[in-house]
């Protein structure tokens, strides 16, 4: 739970489906430097519950057993790298929520699975609409998984890159060891 992540619009999304008496559980699972922060801004809120971070069977557990995997991330944040955990959620076969820019890597990576829907992030009633119309009509639970494996898993990654070697040449300079003089 970090500063990027602009957790802050979750705990309003929770706050607003909680004075609508909507059907809805937000929990947030992990740590990091601003769960404090976090838990003090939810202070009282029933429709969030946080959760400290869980072992990795445990953690694919919780994700399969969620309707809607949230991926949030700070209004303006466009150019970081894509979030490790679109790889589990992907894997996990539930439909992914990304309150992210349009134009982000994050946002790109949502689209391209197939898994899930974009989201202009820091829109709480947006997320909040757009968490139950995606936990009424999921996404095919095939299309993360089928995603993952196409182009995250380790043996995708490895032709990938054996794919943009064929197509360059590579070539090897001796690098000159400055101490010793010598060519290594």
């Amino acid at each position: 739970m970090g500063a990027k992540q602009g957790l802050e619009n979750v705990v309003e999304a929770a706050r607003l489906a909680e004075r609508q008496e909507l059907p809805i559980r937000f929990v947030l699972a992990g740590d990091g430097n601003q769960r404090e922060h976090l838990e003090r801004l939810a202070d009282g809120c029933a429709t969030l519950e946080f959760m400290g971070p869980l072992p990795e069977p445990e953690y694919l557990r919780a994700l399969q057993a969620a309707d809607v995997l949230l991926l949030n991330e700070l209004p303006g944040l466009t150019e970081t790298a894509v979030p490790s955990k679109l790889t589990s959620y992907f894997a996990s076969g539930r439909p992914v929520l990304a309150a992210t820019e349009p134009g982000s890597v994050s946002a790109d990576e949502v689209r391209a699975s197939g898994a899930g829907v974009v989201i202009n992030p820091g829109e709480p009633a947006s997320l909040l609409g757009a968490a139950m119309t995606l936990a009424g009509s999921p996404t095919d639970p095939n299309s993360g998984p089928e995603f993952a494996a196409r182009t995250l898993s380790q043996d995708a990654g490895i032709s990938t890159f054996a794919a943009l070697l064929q197509q360059r040449p590579v070539t090897i300079h001796p690098i000159f060891n400055q101490k010793e003089g010598a060519r290594s």
